[in-house]
């Protein structure tokens, strides 16, 4: 069985950051002034990212901490994990990220988080990995928006329609729209314990959380919350309130994988699995959309079969198949093209060029070859083609002998 100790944390590109968050994060948003990324990696595979940076309201939280310099503190304001992840590595990891940050930035004494007990949990993780609980606060900040989004304060405040924000407020400095129920949990871990003493106030006990109303695990409150709240890490991912409020019937948690793709990889979390509407099996391989050719169809042949072979692909899933077969068209025809110019340029191999000013510059075709490269890698992990992906797959009944390129799918 995979386990914690098997992840890996290290530094990582803003933009993949970004995009991880994005897509797994219940917010769905990234933060603008997050300036370290770390990535949290299973087998090779992205599988979690954290981001940290200055705190949008710093001239306020500095203070929190007597005597902290203005570069001495910093907001974890970004964790999202996928469901791959084995039990416990959510607390693992930041306990890794928090040693990093100890040893890399020696001015850094402290690190605050917040809890979004509104919409997500209320802070399992942080409790797990040793932060102190500072503040349990009535929600003030989340608002809902007129299209039903939620949205913070500060976005309205400091975003593109400041000034007719202000205007709407008469110049105050608060937010539109009704509050969002529910409660803010602040944390404080101190890689500094000398900085501990300097804290304003004390702490408060964890039991306060219970006591003040404030439980919250993977989006649902109270008992429930509490149940739940042991079985897993933070309940970071709960039912997105847009679509709470929408009506749509979608069950709390972090964006999941499939059930069948679940059961084909042993499930490694070894969480209980949930019933989920199931879309309907196509009876043959379709044929590609009228945009996939050349080869992306070829691509498409290859691998819509062995999808079907295996019972993955249905209706729903031929959108998310052909991004994955056009990506791979793209990807192969400037991977060809850039072959063509390092035949000819055996000193530079094509990866520099001469701008029409005669200055070198990187050849574009080696960004554009990247970038295809990774929607690819992207996309195919979507259906568990991947060698990572496979990796963690360890039986499954429709399996034969037939020996093609997504041989081992799903035999290990």
């Amino acid at each position: 069985m995979t386990s914690a100790k098997e992840i890996e944390v290290r530094p990582i590109a803003k933009r993949d950051a970004d995009a991880l968050i994005r897509r797994v994060h219940y917010s769905g948003k990234v933060v603008r002034n997050s300036k370290l990324s770390l990535g949290v990696f299973l087998h090779g595979m992205l599988e979690g990212a954290m981001q940290l940076g200055p705190s949008l309201q710093k001239s306020n939280i500095v203070h929190l901490v007597r005597d902290t310099g203005w570069n001495g503190f910093l907001e974890l304001n970004r964790l999202a994990f996928t469901d791959a992840l084995p039990r416990n590595s959510e607390s693992r990891a930041l306990g890794i990220a928090l040693r990093m940050i100890r040893k890399n930035y020696p001015h850094i004494e402290w690190i605050i988080s917040f809890a979004d007990a509104c919409q997500c949990g209320d802070g399992t993780i942080y409790r797990a990995a040793g932060f102190l609980l500072t503040a349990i606060k009535i929600n003030k900040d989340l608002h809902i928006a007129e299209d039903g989004s939620i949205i913070h304060k500060m976005s309205q405040i400091t975003g593109r329609n400041k000034l007719q924000h202000l205007a709407a407020t008469g110049g105050r400095w608060r937010g539109t729209g009704p509050t969002l129920e529910g409660h803010t949990l602040r944390y404080i871990y101190f890689l500094n314990p000398a900085a501990r003493a300097r804290l304003v106030g004390e702490p408060l006990p964890y039991s306060a959380i219970e006591a003040r109303g404030a439980t919250m695990y993977r989006g649902v409150r109270g008992k429930q919350a509490m149940a739940g709240s042991n079985r897993h890490s933070d309940g970071a991912a709960p039912i997105p309130t847009l679509q709470r409020q929408r009506g749509m019937e979608m069950k709390p948690g972090k964006r999941p994988l499939p059930t069948h793709l679940k059961l084909l990889r042993g499930n490694p979390g070894q969480r209980k699995l949930h019933d989920e509407p199931q879309p309907e099996q196509l009876p043959d391989v379709p044929e590609p959309p009228t945009f996939i050719t050349g080869y992306a169809a070829d691509e498409w042949w290859i691998t819509a079969t062995e999808l079907h072979r295996l019972g993955l692909l249905t209706k729903v899933d031929v959108p998310a198949l052909a991004c994955y077969c056009h990506a791979f068209g793209q990807w192969r025809m400037a991977s060809e093209s850039l072959a063509r110019m390092q035949s000819n340029d055996p000193l530079m191999n094509g990866m520099i060029i001469k701008t029409k000013y005669g200055d070198a510059a990187v050849n574009p075709l080696v960004s554009i070859v990247r970038k295809h490269a990774g929607d690819v890698v992207r996309f195919a992990a979507e259906f568990g083609l991947t060698p990572a992906a496979r990796s963690r797959i360890s039986a499954g009944s429709q399996a034969t002998n037939s020996q093609s390129k997504f041989a081992g799918l799903i035999a290990g």
